[in-house]
């Protein structure tokens, strides 16, 4: 089976990057022959894995991604085009499968497209991505939840497939002794909403946040953050399972959040999360008093309320809610993820 992959990760290609993504494509090449058109200055070539470097530049990824899409489509007998979303990479797959109507063409929707938060971020190209959703032959989404809003707009052939970790790192370090520690681990940027989180550590004197993550809006929020907030900027991933194990709760506070992969990274760790209504792995993923907390979204008294209550939790009982978090977190395993990605695309080109 024969894939083209149109994404815009700049850490796939870049030669500091290590971790998760590079693994999850490579168990992809166990399955599939994968040709991945990526932002970056230079190509890598494996077995089943060839990856090219495009524009980081909108119009030159679109112009770079279409010549060089189609030659592949041509030359390697590409059977399914795979945009890792509807905007730019969709618009490119869309034109590449127009040009090339023997492909079919699968659309992946990662965020919480259809939040509220989003339609007003996109604007015009929100409705561009619904039309190129419509001209899909399949969506690849990673939440039920996302499955259910997908279906509710009329959407029908929706599959859920989440995106795999590499867990194994984080079952192999022990949980550390529990005194109050809370870590955020994300993007530093407008939609984790990670100042909610930071005005309501000054409400909690008496825990302390361990912050990972660059953004643009890190050095605003360090300004501005209490001093029981430490903020560790990027880290290697390497070092992600040692700072999950030394905490007791992941907080995930996020305006719009589609899954949310360090919920994984945190389970596997063998703590459970605190996360907004927002995330869509809720119910799915952090069952309520099972695996973690739910809290309103944008309420910071509420996830003041969830923090307290789960540091006022009985040790016994937080321990075994974080042993059901790493049992949790073994269903998303990357040879599972990629398994079922391949069943995916196999069931799509028998339709």
């Amino acid at each position: 089976m024969k894939i083209l992959m149109l994404s815009r990760d700049p850490t796939l290609l870049s030669k500091k990057s290590e971790g998760n993504i590079h693994r999850r494509f490579e168990e992809y090449s166990k399955y599939m022959e994968i040709y991945n058109i990526n932002i970056g200055n230079r190509n890598m070539e494996k077995k089943n894995l060839n990856i090219y470097g495009a524009s980081q530049f909108p119009i030159l990824y679109f112009l770079q991604s279409l010549f060089l899409g189609f030659r592949i489509i041509k030359e390697r007998k590409i059977e399914i085009i795979n945009p890792q979303d509807p905007l730019l990479c969709g618009i490119v797959g869309y034109l590449l499968h127009l040009l090339s109507p023997e492909t079919k063409f699968v659309v992946d929707v990662h965020s919480g497209f259809f939040q509220e938060y989003w339609k007003k971020k996109l604007g015009i190209f929100h409705s561009i991505g619904i039309y190129i959703l419509k001209k899909a032959d399949a969506i690849r989404t990673v939440s039920k939840q996302m499955k259910k809003e997908l279906k509710e707009k009329g959407f029908e052939k929706v599959f859920v497939c989440p995106v795999g970790i590499d867990i194994n790192p984080f079952l192999k370090i022990g949980k550390k002794k529990q005194d109050s520690k809370i870590i955020f681990v994300g993007r530093v940027v407008e939609e984790k909403n990670l100042e909610l989180l930071i005005n309501a550590m000054n409400k909690l004197k008496n825990k302390s946040l361990t912050v990972v993550g660059e953004g643009k809006l890190l050095e605003k929020i360090k300004r501005d953050a209490p001093k029981n907030v430490n903020f560790l900027g990027g880290v290697p991933q390497k070092k992600l399972p040692s700072l999950y194990a030394n905490a007791d709760i992941l907080i995930l506070p996020s305006k719009s959040e589609s899954w949310g992969m360090v919920i994984v990274e945190a389970f596997a760790s063998g703590i459970p999360a605190i996360v907004s209504s927002n995330v869509k792995s809720v119910g799915e993923l952090v069952v309520n008093g099972k695996t973690g907390f739910v809290f309103e979204s944008g309420n910071e008294a509420d996830l003041v309320k969830k923090i307290k209550m789960f540091f006022s939790t009985p040790k016994k009982e937080r321990k075994r809610m974080g042993k059901k978090s790493r049992i949790k977190s073994m269903e998303y395993s990357l040879e599972k993820m990629a398994g079922k990605r391949y069943k995916i695309f196999k069931e799509v080109l028998v339709q």
